[in-house]
């Protein structure tokens, strides 16, 4: 709780560049900032209280939450911030300027496609993803990103046990497994063993 609040300032700032660049594109499904704090920020914060590991990626990252969120918080964790839209990798760029967060790294890539670099293949100790896509599809782009023993973050909502049923085939052919659903809609799935080869599949074959 104590880096928490040390680095309530940085939270702020980023907040603040959130509501700037809505008045450019509509990135926030929200229109107050009370409500940007609200079902937003508060949320992320309240996942940054389970993550375990040093280095981590938040896939699909687009405005960056819950990514940055977990950079202000843990300023000793290196996190990743993919997404393949060049915009959203700017504003990125530009929040690590402006809030001073060198320990996030925003990269301009396709998951499907990153994910079989050996420069990112099970290099991460965790992984993160809000709003991303289903279940079934996200765990396919971000488990193969994780290391063995490592864990994966969904920010899933108040349907989380009923999703990560549906989804527990593909959970257990990509070496992993649901380890907690929380009351705050988290799913919380451990890694196990390396995934298939094949593992992500094209973008086609995946939806």
């Amino acid at each position: 709780m104590c880096e928490l609040q040390s680095n309530g300032q940085k939270i702020e700032s980023y907040k603040q560049a959130l509501l700037r660049e809505k008045k450019i594109r509509n990135i926030v499904g929200v229109s107050e900032e009370s409500d940007l704090e609200s079902s937003h920020i508060q949320p992320c914060i309240r996942l940054c209280k389970i993550i375990r590991g040093e280095y981590g990626i938040d896939v699909g990252s687009g405005n960056g939450l819950p990514g940055v969120i977990a950079a202000a918080v843990f300023p000793g964790k290196d996190i990743v911030l993919m997404d393949a839209s060049a915009k959203k990798i700017n504003f990125l760029k530009k929040v690590k300027r402006e809030c001073m967060l060198n320990n996030i790294i925003p990269v301009r890539k396709r998951a499907e496609h990153a994910a079989h670099l050996e420069e990112y293949r099970e290099k991460f100790d965790f992984a993160l993803s809000r709003a991303l896509a289903s279940l079934k599809v996200a765990c396919e782009l971000s488990l193969s990103f994780i290391k063995v023993g490592g864990y994966y973050y969904v920010m899933s909502g108040k349907n989380c046990r009923e999703e990560a049923a549906e989804a527990e085939e593909i959970i257990k052919e990509l070496g992993a497994s649901v380890e907690k659903t929380t009351s705050e809609g988290i799913i919380i799935i451990k890694k196990n063993k390396i995934c298939p080869k094949k593992y992500p599949r094209k973008w086609s074959k995946i939806k």
